[in-house]
């Protein structure tokens, strides 16, 4: 007997085939009891229960119920119903099902995705102190301060006193520059920080959550504080960098930096290009987010040919390791605004830890030391300078500069320019 289910007469214990014919008249087409045979082992047919839908019960941790979004509970696990109810915990859901506690972690307006409350509280608010609370439909329906939800044909967040940005029908996802000075209740951050900034992401499902910054991070942002993230926003911005906690404009950088509001499919990196220099005699930047460079090598030009690499001039590049590298600077590029500088002269470029490629600070440092092969610069104290450049005496110690292998550099200063030409 194959796997199936088969007809026993209870008193016979004869097993017959599952009668077929519903409508027929023969009593011997009825069957009461069933059993499941498979290579000639029977066992009692069961017949299994149905799974049916419960409902969306997010605190299950995985629930099939549940639609993509943030949903509120009580001490009870009930969903909120007014305004006034006290919130226990908030959930978030994902388009799988699975449904996670981020009462502790979530900072913004949440859109409320239990339909059924939502014409009642259609918003969650999770402070920066995690202190998360319902509201209904805001009164409101102009911008009066930095960080406010209103309503105005639709829900819209207020970036700053006076400009609101949609949060209903978005096409794909948007990050904005929110003021962190002219703020209502401290939704985002507490700070009063002059002319800083926090990061919210609004969504296709209506939220703007803030985003975590690091120190150290780099942003780009167009005029009207778009923060400029996929691979179509390959356009001039403002450069913004991070303390751990907001980000100021950064006006004086030079270099590619690690766009941290990107990945490697949209524009990566931030290019800030060096331009005239005002009368502070520090060069101020020109920055466009780019995308993934190809492999066309050029004086100062971020490449790709697989990894991401560094021209130091026209032919050699160099890996995006933690180093300091001499860069040409006797032609244009990133790092070099003045065409006309004599040949045989460079500007300093570190790369750091996370990537990041700057033309280094305008120390005027009068004299620097580098491999003359390769241009790698080594301050004294360096990992392996010794090695890298010195002779070594007969007590083991390094003597004096080994001129076989390492060149010193002289700081040039140009009319009325502080930037480091060796």
């Amino acid at each position: 007997l194959l796997g199936d289910d088969y007809c026993v007469d209870q008193d016979t214990k004869i097993v017959t085939k599952r009668p077929e014919n519903y409508c027929s008249n023969n009593e011997n087409e009825d069957c009461d009891n069933y059993v499941n045979c498979n290579t000639g082992v029977c066992s009692q047919a069961t017949i299994e229960a149905r799974e049916t839908d419960s409902g969306c019960k997010p605190s299950k941790g995985s629930s099939t119920g549940c639609k993509p979004g943030y949903y509120v509970v009580d001490g009870n696990d009930a969903f909120l119903s007014t305004h006034t109810d006290t919130v226990s915990k908030v959930y978030s859901c994902g388009d799988d099902g699975s449904c996670n506690d981020v009462t502790d972690s979530v900072v913004g307006f949440l859109k409320n995705a239990d339909t059924t409350h939502a014409t009642a509280i259609p918003y969650i608010v999770c402070d920066e102190s995690h202190a998360c609370s319902v509201i209904q439909q805001p009164s409101e329906n102009s911008c009066s301060k930095a960080g406010t939800l209103i309503y105005s044909s639709g829900y819209k967040l207020c970036i700053d006193s006076t400009t609101p940005k949609d949060l209903e029908d978005l096409a794909a996802d948007v990050s904005y520059l929110v003021a962190a000075s002219d703020y209502a209740n401290n939704n985002f951050i507490n700070s009063d920080a002059a002319n800083s900034f926090v990061i919210v992401k609004t969504d296709t499902l209506g939220n703007a959550i803030l985003v975590p910054q690091n120190a150290r991070n780099y942003y780009a942002a167009k005029a009207d504080k778009t923060v400029l993230t996929s691979a179509s926003d390959n356009v001039n911005g403002s450069l913004y960098k991070s303390n751990g906690t907001v980000c100021v404009v950064d006006t004086t950088t030079i270099g590619y930096l690690i766009n941290a509001a990107s990945n490697d499919e949209g524009v990566p990196y931030i290019k800030c290009s060096a331009t005239g220099t005002p009368d502070n005699g520090v060069d101020t930047n020109s920055c466009i987010a780019i995308n993934k460079p190809d492999s066309t090598k050029a004086v100062g030009a971020l490449i790709n040919d697989g990894d991401y690499k560094l021209c130091i001039d026209a032919s050699n590049v160099v890996s995006l390791t933690a180093s300091k590298y001499l860069v040409d600077a006797h032609s244009t590029s990133t790092f070099v605004s003045t065409s006309g500088i004599k040949n045989g002269y460079y500007v300093i470029v570190e790369i750091d830890a996370d990537g990041n490629i700057i033309r280094r600070d305008q120390t005027e440092k009068k004299y620097i030391y580098a491999v003359t092969s390769s241009k790698q610069v080594y301050d004294k104290g360096d990992t392996n300078y010794t090695t890298a450049m010195c002779t070594v005496a007969a007590d083991g110690n390094p003597s004096k500069l080994d001129e076989s292998k390492a060149s010193e550099y002289i700081l040039h200063k140009t009319t009325g320019d502080l930037v480091d030409y060796y």
